[in-house]
């Protein structure tokens, strides 16, 4: 754990440095030449998602698509769908978790991303052991990250999030370390 927390930071690092110093002037000029022309309803609408994979004693399969809403050059909203297969090995256990959720993204400089999330996933519920019962819990994601532009309209990000509504039953565990695209 402590050399992914340390390769995470050493990334983030890396990725800002590389922008503030290499890219700054150009993001200034991209951002006043698209403040000047509108945007019609097709450049304001994008989809994208997360996808993880783990495999191993551990098996972990995540699909989370998402459909969202650029209001303004800073501002995005939109909904996105949830479905994680886990299987552990060790004690003969598989289960689905599925749901949706909102969410939100403020974009303060064209290359940092501010997000929050709401979701609402059923999933087996552990607190009944070994009466295993399906529950619908509600986990509350805040955090940001390094938003990459690709092309015009595209973009790779990587955010930390937390779980600030963590139950017994919720599937994240803080932090949360997410690569999002875009397009």
């Amino acid at each position: 754990m402590k050399i992914l927390l340390k390769l995470n930071l050493f990334m983030l690092f890396f990725i800002q440095a590389h922008l503030l110093f290499a890219q700054f002037e150009e993001f200034e000029n991209e951002d006043k030449q698209k403040e000047e022309k509108s945007f019609s309803l097709s450049d304001r609408i994008f989809f994208g998602g997360d996808f993880g994979l783990q495999f191993g004693t551990i098996t972990s399969i995540n699909v989370s698509p998402q459909v969202g809403y650029r209001f303004t050059n800073w501002l995005n909203a939109g909904i996105t769908g949830t479905y994680i297969y886990y299987s552990d090995k060790r004690y003969n256990y598989q289960t689905s978790i599925y749901g949706g959720g909102i969410f939100t993204q403020i974009i303060p400089v064209k290359f940092l991303l501010l997000h929050a999330e709401v979701s609402y996933l059923n999933l087996d519920s552990y607190t009944n052991y070994p009466n295993i019962k399906r529950v619908w819990d509600m986990p509350v994601l805040v955090g940001g990250g390094y938003r990459m532009p690709v092309g015009e309209k595209g973009s790779i990000n990587y955010m930390i999030l937390w779980n600030i509504n963590e139950t017994e039953n919720s599937p994240y565990s803080n932090p949360i370390i997410r690569l999002n695209f875009n397009f």
